[in-house]
């Protein structure tokens, strides 16, 4: 006896509730008592509720996925009969996919019967130019139903974006887990205890905590998760402290969803009450995931105050900490050197970070740091364009040539360097709105968390420390593009001195120590007579 296997699907899980199942469910079995010689074969029932065919996410992930590999496999047997309402039900795919699915089902010798017209396809109808012409009409129509639908769609969320933007209005009830609409729609409301844990969170990660002591932590606390189905609650996890912290909608950001950010929707600012400062924000934003596998230590010694700024001069790689105690600073070493890729000596950390900070840090509100940010901003901005008029022009060429093989390789150089402009103006939008302090003067760096703050405050002011352990000096870039070369690290300069008069001066890059430096456009500062002069 043949097999009748059974396919159901509707688009949104709102029709769960509906009569769609119930009605193809009715003209399936209707369907097998006109054909008693078929037997339904109740192991293999294909559902895809709530899933797109207009997306083919029902064939891409979905349960006719499924069936189309059992298909293609041979695992269902030639003769059987699939039953499904309408072709539609099958796929709203454009007719070029829709149809080359439904051919591959034929091909394998499965039949096909559509319960509401009872249109009966089968290997020989791939013959026959009427009934595949019918097929591809019936595809066409759900297809084009479904553009339009999909097209009226956009434009209501389109439009309900743009009065989002221009008056705030609210525009839908479906809002983040911390707030709730209120009951006339006209404004958000806070959830007090999910605004709680999120801020803590945040205070957390700005104590110094790692990702996995937060969740820990929070779940210690007996903070609930932030799920809005409070049946489905768990518990606090890394992952879900990790998207927490990187959720502009903390400080007020609607967040498109990744699909819709791909098709080019961008974020609506001031959308919702912010929960969370700017400050706080991108600060937390300027520190490092902190999602190693073992939980950082509570010893303020082990934060490294240039974690990620400070390299080794002689092969580039990072510089770390070694041989640290609760009582020892220790030293810093290249993260090369135990892999014998360095022989780069190390150098006193207690030293290092005593002339770094008493003579450079604690002075740098001297430098004006802050005062060449907008123009920073204005350069990175300015190349980012540029690239991406020269991607423009490329697919362009592309569309012109045949030579779309050299020109795919320079495309993809293209798209690397886009994507590094992309995130070196983002960091320096966080660098410029995360710590209005030009010193870490106010920390007490003995506390592990103002040892964490000084991080951020440093890694705002400083681009890299380039140093050399043999001579005892470093090479600084800041973020404004100031350069200091011969830095030296075996002593504490007089920055009250030497770096008062540098931003009256207008020079962007100064040369410390004696010697004659032969250096166009420096300024040589002697860090041991009382003056200071252009190099020759």
């Amino acid at each position: 006896m043949p097999k009748a296997i059974s396919y159901i699907r509707f688009s949104t899980r709102s029709q769960i509730t509906g009569d769609s199942t119930k009605r193809q469910s009715k003209l399936i079995q209707k369907w097998l008592e006109d054909n008693p010689h078929y037997h339904l074969d109740e192991s293999m029932r294909f559902q895809d509720l709530g899933i797109s065919g207009y997306s083919g996410a029902n064939a891409k992930s979905g349960a006719f996925g499924e069936f189309l590999a059992a298909v293609e496999s041979g695992y269902i047997e030639r003769g059987s009969v699939l039953l499904v309402e309408s072709l539609d039900r099958v796929s709203r795919q454009d007719i070029d996919k829709a149809g080359e699915q439904l051919r591959k089902i034929l091909r394998a010798g499965v039949e096909v019967v559509t319960l509401v017209d009872g249109s009966w396809y089968k290997e020989e109808s791939l013959r026959d130019s009427l009934s595949m012409i019918k097929a591809m009409l019936v595809m066409e129509r759900a297809h084009e139903e479904s553009l339009t639908k999909s097209k009226r769609l956009r434009s209501a969320w389109a439009n309900k974006r743009k009065e989002a933007e221009s008056t705030g209005k609210i525009m839908s009830r479906r809002c983040v887990a911390w707030l709730r609409v209120s009951e006339d729609g006209q404004e958000f409301e806070q959830i007090p205890e999910n605004v709680k844990a999120v801020q803590r969170v945040f205070q957390l990660r700005l104590d110094g905590l790692s990702h996995v002591k937060i969740a820990k932590a929070m779940n210690e606390e007996g903070f609930a998760t932030l799920n809005q189905y409070k049946s489905q609650a768990g518990v606090w996890s890394q992952s879900t402290v990790t998207e927490l912290l990187s959720n502009r909608a903390v400080i007020g950001f609607k967040v498109p969803s990744k699909s819709m950010v791909v098709k080019g929707v961008q974020e609506i600012p001031d959308y919702y009450p912010a929960i969370v400062t700017q400050e706080q924000f991108y600060a937390v934003q300027q520190l490092k995931t902190g999602t190693g596998r073992r939980p950082s230590s509570d010893k303020p010694l082990l934060t490294n105050l240039f974690k990620g700024v400070m390299r080794c001069s002689k092969c580039g790689f990072i510089m770390i900490v070694t041989g640290v105690t609760s009582k020892r600073s220790g030293n810093y070493r290249c993260s090369m050197k135990y892999e014998g890729r360095c022989d780069a000596m190390g150098i006193s950390r207690l030293k290092t970070d005593k002339s770094l900070v008493q003579g450079l840090l604690y002075n740098a509100h001297r430098l004006n740091l802050n005062s060449d940010n907008g123009k920073v901003i204005g350069e990175l901005q300015s190349s980012l364009e540029t690239l991406q008029k020269q991607r423009e022009r490329l697919v362009k060429l592309a569309m012109l040539t045949d030579d779309t093989e050299a020109i795919a390789d320079e495309l993809r150089t293209l798209n690397k360097q886009i994507k590094e402009a992309e995130k070196a103006v983002a960091e320096a939008h966080q660098r410029n709105q995360s710590s209005k302090l030009d010193t870490i003067n106010h920390l007490d760096l003995t506390v592990k968390k103002n040892r964490v703050e000084a991080q951020i405050i440093i890694k705002r002011m400083i681009r890299s420390i380039s140093v050399d352990t043999a001579k005892k000096v470093c090479k600084i870039e800041f973020h404004n593009g100031l350069m200091f070369h011969d830095y030296p690290l075996d002593r504490v300069i007089d920055g009250a001195r030497d770096l008062e008069l540098l931003p009256v001066m207008g020079y962007s890059e100064i040369r410390f120590g004696k010697g004659n430096h032969h250096i166009p456009n420096h300024v040589l500062i002697s860090t041991a007579p009382d003056w200071v002069k252009e190099s020759e």
